[in-house]
């Protein structure tokens, strides 16, 4: 079995307080990702700093500051194949969303590159240090979705034959049931 891998991906406020949660929530679970963690958090100075530490030397740092402290965050952390990279190219480019082609969250939503609505971690070492800064071990879920079996890259070679009912070529087989109404 394949051990999936974990990312951070942050909701910033401007998709919280333009009511993107859900859907942009519904692109990551579509997608075929696990969320097995998820709260709602007001940064703290200490938090936007570990997640960006070179913004006090950037020109726009009151900027981001500013929206980044606006209103809660929602901090999830994703399970899936590939996790990071895949969570990476679904939220989108880094700089000038408004030229993605729509297909990312920044794409779809983003205003523009001051409002780009999420982070997200850009390798495994970052995200398991952002999941660390958000959440505790316990606070971490462990489950399985009904349709998890169908979604990993060796999933179909590693159900047992029976596991799944195998479909008759109907041509091939006369011994098909016909319905009789009952009177």
């Amino acid at each position: 079995i394949v051990a999936e891998e974990r990312t951070i991906v942050i909701l910033k406020p401007d998709a919280l307080l333009r009511g993107l949660v859900g859907r942009i929530l519904e692109m990551f679970e579509t997608k075929g990702f696990k969320v097995v963690g998820m709260k709602m958090v007001h940064l703290s100075d200490e938090q936007l700093y570990g997640l960006y530490p070179t913004l006090p030397q950037k020109p726009f740092h009151d900027q981001v500051r500013r929206i980044m402290l606006a209103a809660p965050c929602i901090c999830l952390v994703l399970e899936g194949h590939e996790a990071v990279r895949a969570a990476y190219q679904l939220a989108g480019p880094y700089r000038n969303p408004e030229e993605d082609s729509g297909w990312s969250v920044r794409g779809r939503f983003a205003l523009w590159t001051g409002s780009d609505l999420i982070h997200r971690a850009d390798d495994l070492e970052i995200a398991r240090s952002q999941i660390s800064m958000f959440f505790e071990p316990h606070e971490l879920a462990t489950y399985h979705r009904f349709d998890e079996c169908l979604m990993g890259l060796n999933a179909w070679n590693e159900l047992a034959d029976d596991a799944l009912p195998v479909a008759h070529d109907r041509r091939a087989d006369h011994s098909t049931v016909s319905m009789v109404q009952q009177g």
